[in-house]
C-alpha cells in the first residue's frame, strides 16, 4: 500500500457520509463500510461516520474493526464509563445543527448518474 494512503488508513477518524432517504426523505438505512481495492494488496475499507461514531463510543481501534461476509465485528469494545449518580454514559454532546445547511441529501438517480462517471 502507498505510505500516505497507509498512514491515513492508520491514522483518520473521517467517515464517510453516504445515505439516501426514502421516497419520504426519512433516513431508514446507510451503509457502514465502503471497499477500497489497491492495485498492489487488496481490498481495504472506509468506515461510515456512523461507523467511526460507534467505534468512537466503545473506544474501538480501526485495526481491531472485522469486515465478515454478512457482518462487522468490533473486537476488544469497551462498554463506556457511567457516572456514579446518574449511570448515563460519560460521554459529550454536541449540537451539530450548524451543519444542516452544509449537507445535502441527493436522488438514487443523481447518486447513480455521480457512480457512472
Amino acid at each position: 500500500m502507498d505510505p500516505l494512503v497507509e498512514k491515513f488508513f492508520l491514522n483518520a477518524h473521517l467517515g464517510i457520509v453516504n445515505a439516501i432517504p426514502d421516497s419520504d426523505e426519512v433516513l431508514r438505512k446507510a451503509t457502514l463500510i465502503f471497499p477500497y481495492q489497491d492495485s498492489k494488496e487488496g481490498i481495504h475499507y472506509f468506515s461510515s461516520i456512523f461507523l467511526e461514531l460507534v467505534k468512537e463510543y466503545y473506544s474501538v481501534a480501526n485495526e481491531n474493526v472485522k469486515v465478515e461476509k454478512e457482518f462487522i465485528v468490533l473486537e476488544d469494545a469497551v462498554v463506556p464509563k457511567l457516572a456514579e449518580e446518574t449511570k448515563d454514559p460519560l460521554v459529550e454532546l454536541v449540537d451539530l445543527s450548524f451543519l444542516k445547511d452544509k449537507i445535502h441529501a441527493v436522488s438514487q438517480k443523481q447518486y447513480d448518474d455521480n457512480l457512472r462517471k
